[in-house]
């Protein structure tokens, strides 16, 4: 009887420190997918505490209620959790996709998302039928469903603001606006203007994602130098997803009626932010054995003649050669004196010429008048060295979603966030590389298995079970 009773009471400990145990972990789940108290009577909690639900099970049933349907929306556009935790994934979907576009692109954010980047993130997670690869495949852009759509009339952005209540008798609201939109504020006549009342960007809480399919065509009344965007979309997708997406491309092509030359003159920014937002991959992206060929000590563009230069050029600058034909343009002139234009990303090529693959040994001034031809060409995760022949901007999404490296990057980003544990992707047979702990060697081959896995399953959210059932998700977090 004696043992009877020494059995029982170790089964009740062990009972005991498991609900313990998934107590912790739903905790930390709800303040970081909600982050706001939790209700003492919550039914999920009051599940949990009571063993009827494991922590990992409650979590993820928090987190379906985010989930987009088949129309783009959350389930319940009134559920304040559901609100909260779409937030949430959409903020750390923005934190995964470099480059943004703030109040210096002017009124280009009433008419484009400034957070279109990171819709295909969050989407591939969360909508009904998405695949992982969507973030790099999908073939059209993407915008806001929100809480408040926005009258045609007034800017949402704030610098705009005040004067939309001082108009007087000069001009319309609508005139108004679209002086902003034309860049020719602040003068009080107003050319031959077009009827251009495009759909603006709504505002308030994000309720889903659905597809941008507006086109937003500029007419003769507006200007642009040195190239013209009259009859060019504002909001046109180039495809690979978030890789042609207009909030992508402006905040990785910064700078204005860029002209690229194929030596120093590529949209280099961009090569560099694709490796490293979606496969993770940190400079030098390749060993000096792979760049020996492309060396010329002779040549008229500098990097061209070093081996530690061309680790990183022939990456990213293969990577940006797709986008050789791209521009960053701006209504009229968007000097100083008339800085309240629009800005937008446009091919302004219209009859291109034969290609020149890089690398060339000397700036070439038909560059960016070529037929688009790249590269993806690195060194991966696990020392093998990638090199895929691309043609634009869909061939480098496709390319990228075939790469192991791709889902592994997706995994080690969620993992962090989650975990807080940073996991090391770099290649191993790099001579720089320092060997890993013993501890960090089997979080890495975590991430490596899960990625390849989601490689199979194209379904994060099961990743995101995983990471919320591992061991580390509960030691970092927070006790109830």
């Amino acid at each position: 009887m004696f043992r009877g009773l020494c059995l029982l009471f170790m089964f009740c400990q062990i009972a005991w420190a498991n609900t313990d145990l998934e107590k912790k972990r739903f905790y930390k789940c709800y303040s970081i997918f909600v982050r706001q108290a939790m209700p003492e009577n919550h039914l999920l909690w009051v599940a949990v505490k009571s063993g009827n639900l494991s922590g990992t099970d409650a979590c993820m049933q928090l987190i379906e209620k985010a989930k987009l349907g088949a129309d783009g929306l959350i389930q319940n556009t009134q559920d304040v959790e559901a609100i909260k935790i779409l937030k949430r994934f959409s903020e750390w979907s923005r934190s995964f996709a470099s480059g943004s576009i703030g109040a210096e692109l002017n009124s280009s954010a009433d008419v484009i998302d400034a957070n279109g980047a990171a819709h295909y993130i969050t989407r591939s997670v969360l909508k009904e039928g998405a695949e992982f690869k969507d973030i790099v495949t999908l073939s059209y852009g993407l915008i806001a469903k929100r809480s408040s759509s926005v009258n045609r009339k007034y800017s949402i952005l704030p610098i705009y603001r005040p004067y939309k209540y001082n108009i007087g008798t000069t001009a319309t609201a609508e005139d108004y606006f679209l002086k902003f939109w034309q860049g020719i504020f602040p003068v009080t006549s107003i050319p031959p203007a077009p009827n251009f009342f495009p759909r603006l960007v709504e505002t308030g809480n994000l309720l889903g994602i659905i597809p941008d399919q507006e086109a937003i065509v500029l007419d003769q009344g507006f200007g642009s130098v040195p190239f013209n965007g009259s009859g060019k979309s504002v909001n046109q997708h180039f495809g690979g997803g978030v890789l042609g997406s207009q909030s992508y491309l402006l905040g990785n092509m910064p700078v204005m009626n860029f002209v690229t030359d194929g030596g120093l003159k590529v949209h280099r920014t961009f090569g560099k932010n694709v490796l490293e937002d979606f496969l993770c991959r940190p400079s030098p992206y390749l060993r000096s054995v792979d760049v020996i060929a492309e060396v010329n000590p002779d040549s008229a563009i500098a990097f061209r003649s070093g081996l530690s230069c061309m680790g990183c050029h022939a990456s990213q600058d293969n990577v940006a050669a797709v986008t050789r034909n791209l521009f960053h343009l701006g209504t009229n002139n968007m000097s100083s004196a008339s800085k309240y234009g629009m800005r937008f990303i446009a091919d302004t090529v219209a009859n291109k010429i034969d290609t020149a693959p890089l690398p060339i040994d000397a700036p070439d001034v038909n560059f960016y008048k070529r037929v688009p031809s790249g590269r993806l060409f690195y060194r991966s995760y696990s020392g093998a060295k990638i090199d895929v022949p691309l043609t634009d901007l869909s061939s480098l999404g496709e390319a990228i979603s075939e790469q192991d490296d791709f889902y592994i990057c997706g995994v080690k980003k969620f993992y962090k966030v989650l975990s807080g544990i940073e996991v090391d992707l770099s290649d191993p047979g790099d001579i720089n590389f320092e060997p890993l702990s013993s501890e960090h060697q089997d979080f890495q081959q975590k991430v490596i298995s899960w990625g390849l896995e989601l490689k199979q399953s194209q379904n994060m959210l099961g990743i995101i079970r995983k990471i919320i059932a591992s061991p580390e998700f509960v030691s970092l977090g927070q006790n109830p």
